[in-house]
């Protein structure tokens, strides 16, 4: 028996409403299904990897080198600034010195008063400057510095700058002309041993700086003797300047140089005078370091 024709469009409908039901159930279900998977992905995806945070990061990093950059180069500025100005301070503590020279002694002396005074003030800016920027002065700078501060008489200060001379010395010259310097500055203020150290450390210069051609040793060494010659006299250590200025004598007969032996030959006889007549000699000057 056949159904009627409104049964089957009941059947019909309800079908049709179970379907669309069913498909409406299936969109939520994607969208569910979409919704979980781009949740995934997020929580998968690095930070780093992120547009806003990657936008961020970058505009930190751009002002903090800008800032860097900025100060580098008012650090550069200042320090040749810094060595301009020390340079032009170390010229005039040199023209002074040399004034001393042309007008001699009663010249100097009565100049004395004045240009220990501009010394002294130059050498305080000289200093400042080197303790400021000290790790970009060479140790021939500490050591032209320190040496003003002996001639004043200020041993302290002339001693720390001597000793930091000798710590930086680049160059076998430098690493001699700061020991020789400190050695002045100990013997000038009474410290006798501590200067006749300082001498030997000269006289070590072959292991700190190896490689070098013997003659350069012999001569580096031989003109310590002598100043160290010098340095006994002037407290009347005759005998220890006796000694000295012999064992300089067997280091220059080596040279082979005749120029240059002849240097140290007649240095030697010039103080050996004073050393057996036990007679007070000028403290040798130890000369101006060039590199």
């Amino acid at each position: 028996m056949s159904q009627a024709p409104s049964d089957w469009n009941t059947e019909y409908a309800a079908l049709r409403q179970e379907l669309e039901s069913l498909h409406t159930q299936m969109q939520q279900n994607d969208a569910e299904i979409d919704a979980l998977q781009i949740a995934l992905n997020q929580r998968a995806r690095p930070w780093w990897l992120e547009p806003p945070v990657v936008v961020s990061v970058i505009a930190a990093l751009v002002a903090i080198l800008s800032t860097a950059y900025g100060i580098y180069q008012q650090r550069e500025q200042e320090r040749r600034g810094a060595r301009i100005e020390l340079r032009e301070l170390i010229g005039q503590l040199k023209d002074n010195a040399e004034l001393r020279i042309k007008y001699g002694a009663a010249g100097a002396q009565q100049l004395g008063g004045y240009i220990d005074s501009e010394n002294q003030l130059l050498a305080d800016q000289a200093e400042d400057i080197l303790n400021a920027y000290g790790s970009d002065v060479t140790s021939t700078e500490f050591i032209l510095v320190g040496l003003i501060f002996t001639t004043s008489g200020d041993y302290t200060r002339a001693q720390n700058l001597l000793e930091t001379a000798t710590r930086r010395a680049e160059t076998p010259y430098e690493y001699v002309f700061a020991y020789r310097a400190l050695a002045q500055a100990e013997f000038t203020s009474g410290n006798f041993e501590r200067g006749r150290e300082a001498y030997r450390q000269a006289m070590n210069v072959r292991h700190r700086f190896p490689n070098l051609p013997e003659s350069i040793y012999d001569g580096f060494d031989a003109q310590t003797w002598i100043y160290l010659g010098g340095s006994e006299i002037a407290i009347q250590e005759c005998e220890r300047a006796r000694d000295a200025l012999a064992q300089a004598e067997v280091i220059a007969n080596e040279i082979a140089n005749l120029n240059t032996r002849s240097v140290f030959v007649t240095q030697i006889v010039s103080y050996r005078a004073s050393a057996t007549n036990c007679q007070l000699a000028p403290v040798p000057v130890v000369p101006t370091p060039t590199r």
